[in-house]
């Protein structure tokens, strides 16, 4: 089930929206847990407490918060939760664009583009959901990231840190044995030694005693832990080729 948040402080013009969402979602029978605000600072104290929904449909122009103020603080705690923007003028769309916004709505013509949106946004979601992801849970940030991304993991003095395919990292604190039993079900994963995790996805090649990763990575480590390496690609490799 998909949790959605909607926020619009017009009580009247809210209700059509949930209305129509939930009629999509009856229609398509997606299983969908609406939650309405009609207040922008209600849904803002929702997201500080790190309350984070799949997906937000949120007008652009309320009191308090704007959508777009909702959406930067969204972004400031999950990278992955999907987010619309309905608004009164198109020209919205242009400053939208490469914020982190999934989609616009211009509200005159929101009969017509809702369900369209509605479309890419739950398409969106059932891949998300069809893969593993991680979810790493601070007192300031809430990110959820598809295993997919990540390209390795090590210690870092306190905490574990993982390397993600874009280059970015994200710090958790925790031990790496405890991430590695969170990770026990997904075969792309091996813990290599005590200081690292690879994902077998991004292991280009293993030769004497350095591996090398797809994105330039290259570490070194023990004969006893190479061979085992080896003897795991050997498995992995046969199983996905």
């Amino acid at each position: 089930m998909f949790r959605v948040a909607l926020c619009d402080d017009n009580r009247e013009f809210l209700e059509l929206v949930r209305k129509k969402v939930a009629e999509y979602c009856r229609q398509k029978e997606i299983q969908v847990e609406l939650i309405v605000f009609n207040d922008s600072d209600l849904l803002a104290e929702a997201i500080e407490r790190n309350y984070i929904f799949d997906a937000y449909i949120l007008d652009i122009e309320m009191q308090d918060y704007s959508g777009i103020e909702l959406a930067n603080m969204i972004r400031e705690r999950s990278d992955l939760a999907y987010i619309v923007l309905l608004t009164a003028y198109s020209s919205y769309a242009v400053y939208a664009c490469g914020r982190g916004i999934f989609r616009y709505v211009v509200k005159e013509t929101m009969d017509r583009e809702l369900p369209i949106v509605l479309g890419s946004l739950f398409k969106a979601l059932e891949q998300v959901n069809n893969n593993k992801y991680y979810v790493v849970r601070n007192q300031r940030r809430y990110l959820k990231f598809l295993h997919r991304e990540v390209v390795y993991i090590c210690k870092e003095q306190k905490n574990v840190k993982f390397v993600l395919k874009n280059g970015n990292s994200v710090n958790e604190r925790t031990t790496l044995e405890e991430v590695y039993k969170r990770l026990s079900e997904d075969e792309d994963f091996f813990q290599l030694d005590r200081g690292i995790i690879l994902n077998l996805f991004y292991v280009r090649g293993v030769a004497g005693g350095s591996v090398k990763m797809d994105t330039g990575f290259e570490i070194t480590s023990s004969v006893k832990h190479i061979e085992e390496l080896k003897k795991r690609m050997n498995i992995y490799w046969g199983r996905i080729l």
